[in-house]
């Protein structure tokens, strides 16, 4: 019971993930800005009142965050294994 509830909310804290995504900006040789997390469908824009510039996904940020989940998530999976009589 307990093993079922690791993996689901491992589960649910990838699909989060993968619903609210890291965007950033980079300009042609500028600075990256970062313009943090928003849903899947609405992109950041860089400049909200001027033209639509819209940020990108940080992908590399994102399967960091994956990974790590995926980690913990399966070492607490592991450690909660029933006792043995």
């Amino acid at each position: 019971m307990i093993r079922k509830c690791v993996f689901l909310a491992t589960a649910g804290a990838v699909a989060l993930m993968v619903l609210f995504l890291p965007f950033v900006y980079k300009p042609p040789g500028g600075k990256v800005q970062e313009l943090g997390y928003s849903f899947i469908g609405s992109p950041r824009s860089v400049n909200p009142v001027g033209p639509d510039i819209f940020g990108t996904v940080n992908i590399p940020l994102l399967l960091t965050e994956i990974f790590g989940v995926l980690y913990v998530g399966s070492i607490a999976y592991f450690a909660v294994r029933p006792k043995q009589p």
